[in-house]
């Protein structure tokens, strides 16, 4: 009897227990789709310059090269811009502020409905971009 030795049982390998298995896969699997991602991103910008080409929202402050050949609202076309003609027309971004929240059944419940009329009230006659916009709270 002097001769049994009591054994401890070996250490599994981390890959037999499921639990590390499972974190080890998750981690490659997150460092993959942020490789994918780099790599695209990487891909996209070098194209871009490559042939010359801007990209960004810098398009927005400037007038379009272009009229728009059918509109309801007669308006002018020079300076006729994103943030030049939606508060010339306050009528209209009301109406489609109102239409959206009836689609969504919470026309009188929404205070966000309040709060753009009261916003269209305050800058009607105002641009959005000019020196002196009135502020929306």
């Amino acid at each position: 009897m002097a001769t049994d030795i009591i054994r401890r049982p070996a250490r599994p390998s981390p890959w037999r227990n499921p639990a590390i298995r499972g974190i080890v896969f998750q981690v490659l699997f997150v460092a993959a789709v942020l490789a994918l991602g780099a790599f695209l991103v990487h891909n996209t910008v070098v194209n871009l310059r490559r042939q010359n080409i801007a990209s960004g929202f810098g398009f927005l402050d400037h007038e379009a090269a272009f009229g728009i050949g059918e509109s309801l609202i007669a308006y002018p076309q020079a300076g006729a811009g994103l943030c030049g003609d939606l508060p010339q027309h306050p009528a209209a971004v009301a109406t489609v502020l109102l239409v959206g929240a009836a689609a969504r059944g919470r026309a009188a419940a929404t205070p966000g409905v309040a709060a753009a009329a009261r916003c269209l009230r305050q800058q009607s006659g105002h641009r959005l971009c000019g020196a002196e916009p009135a502020p929306c709270t």
